[in-house]
């Protein structure tokens, strides 16, 4: 059971639309239950594909002080970091970006904010950082291609060309979902 982190129950929910299932499809929300595993609380969210109807549980670690407005702060920083890349400021979107990243205070398991943070530093011309963060955000939503095209440039620029080529075949794939 993978547990996600998590600080607020919007985030769970952002978290669950931005997955895909291996048959490309979207996954719709069921149920939920508040667990305890090794005395911590976790949300275990139950959905299936709309497509294919697979169905596929999700695991939120859940922090005491979570609140709806925690995630309007994080997409709030989100925000104010796409702002900093249309205007090419990327030491004002990298800050935005790990603000919204942050362990307390953002959130850690935002693919879009690893995807983001990891373009931003390859626009700065740290493919080295940037790797870890595209791979993050791959990991966190492994059917989401845009994640991929991303992750290949950076293995590219770190000297990787062949496992680059693994990763843009999966991009192409994907595409096709």
């Amino acid at each position: 059971m993978e547990i996600i982190p998590a600080n607020s129950p919007t985030f769970e929910i952002v978290h669950i639309n931005a997955q895909r299932c291996d048959c490309g499809g979207r996954y719709q929300i069921h149920g939920q239950q508040l667990l305890e595993v090794d005395g911590n609380p976790i949300d275990r969210i139950r959905t299936s594909c709309e497509r294919c109807e697979e169905e596929r549980a999700f695991f939120f670690a859940v922090r005491g002080e979570a609140a709806d407005d925690h995630f309007e702060r994080t997409e709030a920083s989100l925000r104010a970091a796409l702002d900093a890349i249309h205007a090419q400021d990327w030491p004002l979107a990298e800050a935005q970006l790990r603000q919204a990243l942050d362990p307390q205070h953002g959130e850690p398991a935002f693919c879009w904010a690893h995807y983001h943070l990891g373009m931003v530093l390859l626009a700065q011309q740290r493919p080295a950082e940037a790797l870890a963060f595209l791979r993050q955000a791959a990991l966190l939503s492994p059917n989401e291609a845009e994640f991929y095209r991303g992750l290949a440039k950076a293995l590219t620029l770190t000297g990787e060309p062949e496992l680059a080529a693994d990763v843009q075949a999966t991009y192409k794939a994907l595409q096709t979902l």
